[in-house]
């Protein structure tokens, strides 16, 4: 006996809902279905483009079971396990996510870009200098006095930097040195002289620049819809735990 037959015969719970009606003729069964702000039930693809996940509406509702008619009431499954249309080669335990353009089910794959993205900030560089005559007297003369000399590592040669180094005097000869780096990962020097005489302490810093990650773009995230528990190729039925979450 196959899976699909152990579970037909087996009294595994599965929770159907009958109780949107079909917006448009759905011709196709097993396809996944979304509720729209009517509460009326689309086909996914052409019908109801359920754009970002979690977006609502229209909402990914589960998988319609029959193929109801315009203003028919759709079977739809929303948990446990339930027949798919697989819209790729599957195996047996692969993630699976929507295809939001078909309906169908195809392998989430990470190692193939699959999952959300975060928009990337460089993170600014900031460092406090001391300046100080030969005793160690603060020097008050303001960041005019000041010059900054910025590096980078350019193909393992050391070439002046383009980004802007701005100065600006905090108080008893403390100045704060900044700089936003054009580029993540990258080494830098940067040095801070005065040239008309007197201590600058530290005179120069290496740093390297990091980027701090924002929140995902909301574009890039996907629905998981579960686990496929038998192979299958294009357009084959296949049989999938359903196990939604977004990704």
């Amino acid at each position: 006996m196959n899976l699909p037959e152990m579970l037909s015969r087996s009294t595994s719970p599965n929770a159907d809902v009958e109780c949107f009606a079909a917006g448009d003729e759905i011709a196709t069964g097993l396809l996944a279905v979304a509720v729209d702000a009517n509460r009326l039930v689309r086909m996914i693809g052409a019908d109801a483009a359920i754009g970002a996940a979690g977006s609502c509406p229209p909402a990914y509702l589960g998988h319609v079971q029959n193929a109801p008619a315009e203003g028919s009431p759709a079977l739809v499954r929303v948990a446990g396990f339930t027949p798919v249309i697989y819209g790729d080669s599957v195996s047996a335990f692969d993630i699976l996510r929507l295809d939001p353009s078909t309906g169908k089910l195809v392998p989430f794959d990470v190692t193939k870009g699959d999952g959300h993205s975060h928009a990337a900030t460089l993170r600014a560089i900031r460092r406090v200098v001391f300046v100080c005559d030969d005793a160690g007297a603060p020097i008050l003369t303001g960041a005019a006095s000041l010059s900054s000399d910025l590096r980078w590592d350019d193909s393992d040669a050391f070439a002046t930097a383009p980004e802007t180094v701005t100065i600006s005097e905090i108080s008893g000869g403390e100045y704060l040195v900044e700089f936003v780096p054009s580029v993540t990962n990258r080494n830098y020097v940067l040095r801070v002289a005065r040239a008309s005489g007197g201590i600058v302490s530290p005179a120069e810093f290496q740093v390297t620049s990091h980027a701090k990650l924002g929140a995902a773009s909301v574009s890039s995230i996907q629905q998981i819809a579960g686990i496929a528990l038998v192979s299958g190729e294009n357009g084959d039925e296949g049989l999938m735990l359903i196990g939604r979450q977004i990704f």
